[in-house]
This record gives C-alpha cells, structure tokens and sequence, in this order.
C-alpha cells in the first residue's frame, strides 16, 4: 500500500536570516512526516539553505521583479499547482497576508506565526519597557507547525548542510575578487 504525498507551503521572502532560522524547523519536520512535502516560497537566493534537504522544493518568488505589485496574483496561481493541505505563513506582511485570503477562499487552511510584535514593542519602547525573555524565532516557527497540527520535537544539528557546488562556487567568488582564505572564516549577519 502505497501512501499519498502531501504538501505544506511555508511562506517567507526575507530576510536572509530569517529564512535560515526556517531550516531547524523544515528540516525535524520532514524528518518526522515522511508522508509530507514542503514546498518553500522565498527568494530565489535564499534556495541554497536547503538545497541539501530531501522532500523540500523551494519556489523561486522574485517578489521584487516577476511577481511585483498586482502580480502576486500570479505566484498565487503557480502556488496554488503545489496543491498544499495547508498554507503556513512564516512571515506575516503584506504580500503573505494576500496570498493566505486567496488559499483561504479556495479552501486551504492557513496558519500565521506570531510574529510577537506587541512583545517586541514594548521590549523596545524608550519608557516602561516590559523585560522579559522573548520566544525565540525558531521557537515561533516550530510553534506555527505545532498550530497547524503537526507536533514534533526539533532535530539536532546541523540544520543546513553546504553542497560541494556551494563551496565551488565560493571558491570561484574569492578567487575572482583575489580574496585569499588562509584560516578558518566565521560570517555574521
């Protein structure tokens, strides 16, 4: 007997690091639904988190350029032939809340993370600032997939492996820009 695949559609265009935080979270999830796929909408750059993750399919959304303005219409429409049983928007702005009304009046359940700006605020004001340790943004994440019904327990490390093509293409970059690396590296954001 033979299972039925289905798809789950996260939604977040940026920013980088915040796509990046979605990887410990798609990743336990796929690890412990064998049954499911994740079909990703961000930034074509973006893809490169998770070209080493199996049953994940990231879809080029060029928000800035192909589906600008009137056109999310359009990346609708090519998200929608993803078929998903669910929409979880893992970024909760403009573009994503018009895209979860259309999933939502062709009958798909959506889920929003908590983004906790109200926390955030008031964490941030100048005065009566309310100090309190804040869910992380892995956390939050994990949260929305526990909201939409699907409980697990987040993997170990690590979450984003590199492809041999990544380092290649690396390699490629600092020789072009005669960058030489002679010791380990650490990048921040």
């Amino acid at each position: 007997m033979t299972t039925s695949i289905k798809n789950i559609l996260v939604l977040r265009f940026s920013a980088m690091g915040d796509v990046a935080l979605l990887a410990p979270v798609l990743r336990s999830f796929l690890h412990q639904y064998p049954d499911y796929h994740i079909t990703l909408a961000t930034r074509p750059k973006f893809s490169v988190f998770f070209s080493e993750t199996e049953r994940l399919k990231c879809f080029p959304a060029d928000v800035d350029k192909t589906f600008r303005g009137w056109r999310i219409v359009n990346l609708f429409f090519a998200l929608l032939k993803s078929k998903p049983v669910v929409v979880i928007d893992m970024h909760d702005h403009l573009r994503t809340r018009i895209l979860c009304f259309l999933f939502r009046f062709c009958g798909v359940k959506i889920v929003r993370f908590d983004k906790g700006s109200n926390e955030k605020r008031k964490l941030t004001r100048r005065e009566n600032k309310v100090r309190i340790e804040l869910p992380h943004t892995v956390s939050r994440y994990h949260n929305a997939f526990i909201k939409a019904g699907f409980d697990f327990v987040l993997s170990p490390l690590p979450h984003i492996k590199v492809s041999a093509q990544s380092i290649k293409n690396l390699n490629l970059w600092l020789e072009s820009n005669r960058i030489e690396k002679k010791e380990m590296w650490i990048g921040l954001a």
